[in-house]
């Protein structure tokens, strides 16, 4: 049996942390959970995606980083409330 990949298991956790928030400060009904938790998780794999690195000495657990992946995954979440019906 393969092993989970420690980047897919850290962006995954990065990913349903950050959309459960959300879905606790803007979301009405539970049908915008799927919605804010598929968000994050676009936001959290476009930084490691396209190796986005602001600041130069911020943690890089698994060649995932922290810093750039929070706040990719925020704006796409601020996006997302704006954008939602």
């Amino acid at each position: 049996m393969n092993e989970l990949e420690p980047a897919a298991l850290i962006i995954a956790l990065l990913a349903s942390v950050y959309g459960a928030l959300a879905h606790l400060f803007w979301g009405q009904r539970w049908r915008h959970l799927p919605l804010f938790l598929g968000t994050a998780l676009i936001g959290c794999l476009m930084s490691y995606a396209f190796n986005l690195h602001f600041i130069g000495s911020g943690p890089v657990p698994a060649g995932v980083p922290l810093v750039e992946s929070t706040i990719a995954a925020w704006i796409m979440l601020i996006l997302a409330t704006r954008l939602r019906v």
